[in-house]
């Protein structure tokens, strides 16, 4: 699909971005409520402290209430300047205040002792204020006495607030550089990870139908790998097999009727001129032909594993227009030959070539009308065969270059399946080059080859 992204590595690396950041976020949340249950934790042992504190401080005394509150004066000072932060209330078991901080709201504390359980209470207070404290129950010269003690509980949100935001700041300072270290790491182990599949992957764009005995090397090959490594390696080795069993079917095919044919040919040949004999050579001559065209249709297909050297091409030219005259003769045609007096060199393979211009050559002599010159020529590294046949019209001068293209208006010739000139399509393409029909003012059909120079 386009725009999709394939990229094993990104994908791995946006999974590990994902998770990092879900693992920092619960992390977050895990770490802020243990501070939250901590600090509550610790509020509450606070209040507790204080009760405890000034439980410490109250002695029997001779006064009215026969109990004295013996606070040092820092104590002291500390709920002065608290102002209603912190509070604290001394009652005895009728709910008598006896002492109390300077700002106690001893109105929102509880008065029911009977049921004070672990005596820990809350309460909201003038100005809309949470509070948190505690009942502590103790018994000071044989008086039951009740310390009460609460304090605001934004006190110990801020201290919350304030450890949260130093944690989270520093978690971003840590985690951030830990992160990009973490996937410089996760990537670089990926890259070396992931190098023995792009050496596999390169190995098998050497693979080519040329060489069919290349395989891709299993040596050094992770474990995870290696499966379709095997695969690959199998694959192409069915591969190789299949390809050679059909070429090497194909080929033997094609001999083992070229032979009979060429003997059947002759021996009609010898039984002398008479129209039935010419009717049953013209057929020979047809079989013959597509014999020859389905042997070129069968290396045409299998051409990457011919050798390609240097050929050249006035010569190839030369003999297919040698072997040629024969048949212009009979017909009584002219073949005309020019510049091959030149060498014309490129890479490629002589064969294909040679039976490319055979098949235009046989094209001009079978379509063209009696009597009419076809003129053969090489410039540069352009070989062309013009006949002075029906012209081409320009809706058909590329069809003409697909298989099984033929002329079939009833004047046509009959033979052939109209594969040549597919076959001097493919041969060009094969080249580097290709083949065409080109413009001219003339009555006549141009068909050109044109090579890519070396």
């Amino acid at each position: 699909m386009p725009g999709r992204n394939n990229s094993l590595l990104t994908r791995l690396v946006l999974r590990v971005s994902l998770v990092m950041i879900v693992s920092i976020a619960l992390l977050s949340v895990i770490v802020y409520i243990q501070i939250d249950n901590t600090l509550t934790s610790m509020r509450d042992q606070t209040v507790e402290k204080q009760a405890l504190t000034v439980a410490k401080h109250l002695h029997p005394g001779n006064g009215l209430n026969h109990v004295l509150l013996d606070m040092p004066d820092s104590l002291r000072q500390f709920y002065t300047g608290a102002g209603d932060d912190y509070q604290y209330a001394v009652l005895d078991d009728m709910g008598n205040i006896l002492f109390s901080s300077p700002v106690a709201f001893t109105d929102s504390f509880p008065n029911d002792f009977q049921h004070i359980g672990n005596g820990k209470f809350t309460f909201t207070g003038p100005g809309g204020q949470k509070y948190v404290g505690v009942t502590l129950q103790s018994t000071v010269g044989g008086k039951r006495l009740y310390i009460q003690v609460a304090q605001t509980k934004d006190v110990s949100d801020v201290f919350l607030d304030e450890i949260t935001s130093v944690f989270m700041g520093r978690l971003l300072w840590v985690g951030i550089p830990f992160y990009l270290v973490l996937v410089i790491v996760i990537v670089w182990t990926l890259q070396s990870g992931l190098e023995p599949l792009h050496k596999a992957a390169e190995d098998v764009g050497k693979l080519d139908i040329a060489d069919l005995s290349l395989r891709i090397p299993e040596e050094d090959v992770p474990e995870e790998v290696l499966p379709l490594v095997q695969s690959v390696n199998s694959s192409f080795s069915r591969l190789q097999k299949s390809i050679e069993e059909q070429r090497e079917l194909t080929e033997n095919i094609a001999h083992e009727l070229r032979t009979p044919l060429t003997i059947l040919k002759t021996r009609i040949d010898t039984l002398g001129a008479s129209a039935e004999t010419q009717k049953l050579s013209y057929d020979v001559d047809a079989m013959i032909k597509q014999v020859n065209q389905m042997l070129d249709v069968t290396r045409l297909e299998y051409a990457d594993t011919l050798e390609k050297k240097d050929v050249d091409l006035a010569e190839v030219l030369s003999q297919c227009c040698q072997d040629f005259f024969p048949l212009f003769i009979k017909a009584h045609r002219e073949l005309r030959v020019s510049g091959i007096d030149k060498p014309a060199v490129i890479t490629g393979n002589k064969d294909l070539i040679y039976r490319a211009i055979c098949n235009l050559l046989d094209n001009a002599l079978e379509y063209s009308p009696s009597k009419t010159p076809v003129e053969a020529a090489l410039a540069g590294h352009t070989i062309t065969i013009a006949d002075y046949g029906k012209k081409i019209p320009e809706d058909r001068r590329q069809v003409i270059f697909q298989r099984f293209q033929k002329d079939r208006s009833p004047s046509a010739a009959k033979s052939g399946a109209g594969l040549g000139l597919s076959i001097v399509s493919q041969t060009m393409a094969l080249h580097g080059g290709y083949a065409d029909l080109a413009e001219t003012d003339e009555n006549k059909n141009v068909f050109r080859m044109v090579f890519k120079e070396n």
